[in-house]
């Protein structure tokens, strides 16, 4: 698993550059000095940490530290980013280098969140999707009608007895039905047996 998160991570940079050209209570300020492709980049390692997570069956805390160097325990001002959906005891994580504009959350041990804002929503995905599927090559893309968020897409892969669920929803800003003036990006990564039934598309 280690050198698939070192050979994921390669080509997550690659494939972005190919497809795009304080006090413990306090909010994480992000890293000085991030360029935009640095800062889309981020998402993906947060998406990849949370796949790999889940297949080694394992919370973020538990991985090991050269595999999270990239992230860090939330502040309690960083949770306030995740809103009051979350129990005080689900673990959250923000980046190193985007800080609290985009945050990791674990609300079970089959089921890994990243939220983030003010990233270009398909300029971010798209690499996602190139490095998933460069690294998995049974990823496959499922067909999936857009909702609330218009840019919507979804990989699957089946492991064994387990199915792994990877989606990525977002609006840039500006989208009909949305007020924000900034993008809002979704991503989940759910495990789950291959008889349960399959996440909604």
């Amino acid at each position: 698993m280690v050198a698939s998160s070192r050979r994921l991570a390669l080509v997550l940079s690659s494939g972005l550059l190919a497809v795009s050209g304080a006090a413990a209570a306090a909010e994480t300020p992000h890293a000085a000095g991030l360029t935009n492709t640095e800062a889309r980049i981020a998402f993906g390692e947060a998406m990849f940490t949370c796949l790999s997570s889940r297949m080694g069956r394992q919370m973020i805390a538990e991985m090991p530290a050269d595999q999270r160097t990239n992230f860090q325990p939330a502040t309690a001002e960083d949770r306030k980013w995740t809103g009051e959906r979350l129990a005080p005891d689900v673990p959250v994580w923000v980046s190193t280098k985007l800080g609290s504009l985009l945050n990791i959350a674990e609300p079970s041990g089959d089921r890994c969140e990243v939220n983030a804002m003010q990233l270009p929503v398909d300029a971010t995905f798209q690499p996602v999707l190139y490095a998933m599927q460069k690294a998995f090559p049974d990823f496959r893309l499922m067909p999936i009608q857009p909702g609330y968020n218009p840019i919507a897409y979804q990989l699957e892969r089946v492991d064994h007895a387990e199915r792994y669920i990877l989606r990525m929803e977002g609006a840039e800003p500006g989208a009909p039905g949305h007020a924000f003036r900034f993008s809002l990006l979704y991503g989940t990564v759910t495990r789950q047996a291959v008889g349960d039934r399959a996440a909604p598309r």
